[in-house]
């Protein structure tokens, strides 16, 4: 499997078709779950090799293998059925497909790549099924969120509010006079006129309009978006979608075989104000080595997020939470490579409301000798002792370095990021 996984990463997709029908000549060897997995490899590989045939082959076994196929399969086989040109087998997988997850992005996007290709106009009733799944992922999918400007664009829609980044954004037929408001209760919270200057999208620019939430209603009130007195679709925005995001994230490092040049990890994260919501978690090192991971809670098993398996450098790795920006904090700080490569298989983070008690926020900016006198006696007191009160406390220590012009703060800065004990930002 890793040799496929290879394979499809260096884009030699000929030698991962190749590896894929040979494992599946060994049945013995997998499970149902193995076989279906190399099946989806080699979907895969067959669409990167312009096999067509094949790839549908391998999408209708995959479809068949259980009475209850995935949602991911089925839309496998709707992007197959698409290439092929098959567009109404494609319009009827995507259709099943939003049927059991209303919110799936990929689903959403190839049944409006394949409805546009029977009319440039999609009815109101595929529209209904398209937008609020767009709407959903536009926090985490760059193509849901084109995709809601493009049907703006082409005056599919007059108007749509999606919630991103903790604020309600919308676009809007770019009319001169136009206005957006967003009210509640009857009150209007906050207005947006267009200006042609601002349009965005390229040679046909939309009104695009963006609203904070006000906190003492985030994720209590339903709020109503409207365009020059017109509901935008999307409105109202329930009030479970303006909730404040509460971002955790775990990482479990698996054991590292000798001399690999990398360090795997079992990685989750999840929003514990809305459990259905997607999150994206960034992953970077100072060396240029950069990951996204998008975590999607299943429509099924009570909206379950399944972690993922990371291959991560030798290095120190920050993981940030690319819609707030706050880091996901790790054990220590950062993950350092010494430990990635031989420390047991352990829990890593644990981050959680009842874990994460006490944070501890430093700025600093000058007096060298007066920050690390003060961070030495912080980093004491953080240090177990006999006798002392608030043993046990799960505490983090965020440093935040406001762009010191003193060289010998800067360098102690680097010192404490090398020592692991707090996040230096």
């Amino acid at each position: 499997m890793a040799d496929i996984d290879a394979a499809l990463a260096r884009k030699d997709h000929e030698a991962a078709q190749a590896l894929g029908l040979t494992a599946l000549s060994h049945p013995e060897l997998f499970t149902t779950d193995g076989r279906m997995s190399v099946l989806r490899k080699l979907v895969h590989a067959a669409l990167g090799c312009g096999r067509l045939q094949d790839a549908s082959l391998y999408a209708r076994q995959l479809v068949r293998m259980t009475k209850s196929p995935l949602n991911d399969d089925i839309v496998l086989e709707g992007i197959v059925a698409l290439a092929q040109r098959r567009v109404e087998a494609a319009v009827r997988l995507f259709k099943n497909a939003l049927d059991g997850d209303p919110v799936h992005p990929l689903a959403a996007l190839g049944l409006l790549q394949a409805t546009q290709l029977i009319t440039p106009s999609p009815s109101g009733e595929m529209l209904s099924q398209i937008v609020p799944a767009l709407s959903w992922n536009a926090d985490t999918h760059e193509g849901c969120l084109q995709a809601l400007l493009g049907l703006v664009v082409r005056g599919a829609l007059h108007a749509v509010v999606f919630p991103r980044g903790g604020r309600l954004e919308g676009y809007a037929a770019p009319r001169s006079g136009a206005v957006a408001e967003l009210t509640w209760n009857g009150l209007t919270l906050g207005r947006a006129a267009y200006d042609e200057a601002g349009g965005v999208g390229g040679d046909a620019p939309v009104f695009a309009f963006a609203f904070a939430i006000p906190s003492a209603l985030a994720g209590r009130a339903d709020f109503q978006v409207t365009v020059n007195g017109v509901p935008a679709v999307g409105s109202p925005v329930p009030a479970a979608d303006t909730r404040p995001p509460r971002l955790v994230a775990s990482f479990v490092r698996a054991p590292a075989g000798a001399g690999t040049a990398m360090a795997r990890w079992l990685v989750h994260a999840r929003d514990l104000a809305h459990p259905r919501r997607p999150v994206t978690l960034d992953l970077a090192d100072r060396r240029g080595w950069s990951k996204r991971l998008v975590f999607r809670p299943a429509a099924k098993d009570g909206g379950a997020v399944p972690s993922q398996d990371v291959d991560m450098p030798l290095s120190d790795v920050r993981s940030t939470f690319s819609v707030t920006g706050e880091p996901a904090y790790w054990e220590c700080g950062t993950v350092r490579s010494e430990e990635a490569c031989s420390a047991p298989h352990q829990d890593v983070v644990r981050q959680s409301p009842r874990d994460r008690t006490v944070d501890i926020i430093v700025p600093v900016y000058g007096d060298a000798e007066v920050t690390r006198a003060c961070l030495a006696a912080l980093r004491d007191s953080l240090t177990p002792h006999p006798n002392r009160a608030g043993q046990g406390v799960p505490t983090e220590v965020v440093i935040i370095a406001d762009g010191p012009a003193d060289a010998a703060v800067a360098k102690l800065m680097d010192e404490v990021a090398t020592q692991g004990w707090a996040t230096v930002l």
